[in-house]
Protein backbone atom coordinates (compact mmCIF):
# COMPACT_ATOMS: atom_id res chain seq x y z
CA UNK A 1 0.00 0.00 0.00
CA UNK A 2 1.12 3.63 -0.32
CA UNK A 3 1.96 5.46 2.31
CA UNK A 4 -0.25 8.04 4.28
CA UNK A 5 0.56 11.58 4.81
CA UNK A 6 -0.57 13.23 7.95
CA UNK A 7 -1.95 16.96 7.63
CA UNK A 8 -2.04 17.82 11.28
CA UNK A 9 -1.76 16.81 14.45
CA UNK A 10 -3.49 19.02 17.13
CA UNK A 11 -2.86 19.40 21.05
CA UNK A 12 -5.91 19.90 23.06
CA UNK A 13 -5.12 19.97 26.89
CA UNK A 14 -7.06 18.04 29.73
CA UNK A 15 -7.09 18.01 33.24
CA UNK A 16 -4.82 15.70 35.28
CA UNK A 17 -1.85 16.32 33.28
CA UNK A 18 -3.11 14.33 30.40
CA UNK A 19 -3.24 15.53 27.02
CA UNK A 20 -5.44 14.66 24.22
CA UNK A 21 -4.12 14.65 20.55
CA UNK A 22 -5.41 14.38 17.08
CA UNK A 23 -4.16 12.68 14.54
CA UNK A 24 -5.20 13.66 10.67
CA UNK A 25 -4.14 11.77 7.87
CA UNK A 26 -5.05 11.13 4.22
CA UNK A 27 -6.10 7.49 3.35
CA UNK A 28 -3.70 5.42 0.50
CA UNK A 29 -5.42 5.28 -3.05
CA UNK A 30 -3.31 2.51 -3.95
CA UNK A 31 -0.84 -0.39 -3.11
CA UNK A 32 2.81 -0.11 -3.28
CA UNK A 33 2.80 -1.59 -6.97
CA UNK A 34 0.54 0.88 -7.91
CA UNK A 35 -2.59 -1.33 -8.32
CA UNK A 36 -5.33 0.69 -7.24
CA UNK A 37 -6.85 0.37 -3.65
CA UNK A 38 -10.71 0.37 -3.47
CA UNK A 39 -12.19 2.94 -0.89
CA UNK A 40 -13.42 -0.48 1.06
CA UNK A 41 -10.27 -2.58 0.77
CA UNK A 42 -8.92 -0.96 3.67
CA UNK A 43 -10.14 -2.83 7.10
CA UNK A 44 -8.80 -0.31 9.57
CA UNK A 45 -5.56 1.62 10.40
CA UNK A 46 -3.04 1.06 13.40
CA UNK A 47 -1.75 3.96 15.23
CA UNK A 48 2.32 3.32 16.47
CA UNK A 49 3.93 5.42 19.13
CA UNK A 50 7.40 5.79 20.57
CA UNK A 51 9.26 8.38 23.23
CA UNK A 52 12.65 8.21 22.52
CA UNK A 53 14.12 8.53 18.58
CA UNK A 54 16.14 5.62 19.05
CA UNK A 55 13.33 2.88 20.24
CA UNK A 56 11.06 0.71 18.35
CA UNK A 57 7.52 1.85 17.65
CA UNK A 58 4.68 0.54 19.77
CA UNK A 59 1.18 -0.54 18.85
CA UNK A 60 -1.04 2.40 20.30
CA UNK A 61 -4.65 1.76 19.07
CA UNK A 62 -6.42 0.29 15.97
CA UNK A 63 -9.59 2.37 14.12
CA UNK A 64 -11.97 2.11 11.07
CA UNK A 65 -12.34 6.09 10.80
CA UNK A 66 -10.65 6.49 7.54
CA UNK A 67 -9.66 10.31 8.67
CA UNK A 68 -8.29 10.91 12.07
CA UNK A 69 -8.13 9.54 15.96
CA UNK A 70 -8.13 10.79 18.90
CA UNK A 71 -5.69 9.60 21.37
CA UNK A 72 -6.32 10.30 25.06
CA UNK A 73 -4.55 10.04 28.72
CA UNK A 74 -0.95 10.50 27.15
CA UNK A 75 1.07 12.23 29.59
CA UNK A 76 1.60 16.20 28.85
CA UNK A 77 5.91 16.99 28.64
CA UNK A 78 6.60 13.61 26.92
CA UNK A 79 8.05 13.64 23.31
CA UNK A 80 6.04 11.27 21.17
CA UNK A 81 7.05 10.18 17.43
CA UNK A 82 3.77 9.19 15.95
CA UNK A 83 3.08 7.02 12.58
CA UNK A 84 -0.06 4.93 11.30
CA UNK A 85 -0.27 2.31 8.74
CA UNK A 86 -3.56 0.66 6.70
CA UNK A 87 -4.18 -2.75 6.85
CA UNK A 88 -6.23 -3.90 3.82
CA UNK A 89 -9.21 -6.77 3.89
CA UNK A 90 -6.07 -9.66 3.46
CA UNK A 91 -4.42 -8.61 6.88
CA UNK A 92 -1.52 -6.91 4.89
CA UNK A 93 -0.10 -4.13 6.70
CA UNK A 94 1.26 -0.80 5.04
CA UNK A 95 4.76 0.68 5.51
CA UNK A 96 4.82 3.22 7.96
CA UNK A 97 3.41 7.01 7.38
CA UNK A 98 5.50 9.71 7.40
CA UNK A 99 6.58 10.37 11.56
CA UNK A 100 4.48 13.43 13.16
CA UNK A 101 6.55 14.46 16.08
CA UNK A 102 4.71 16.18 19.20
Amino acid sequence: MKKLIFLTLLLFTLPAQAALYTLNWTAPTEYENGYPLDYGDISYYKIYYKTRISSNYKLLSRTTNNQNTFLFNLPKGQRYYFVVTAVDLFGFESQYSNQVIR
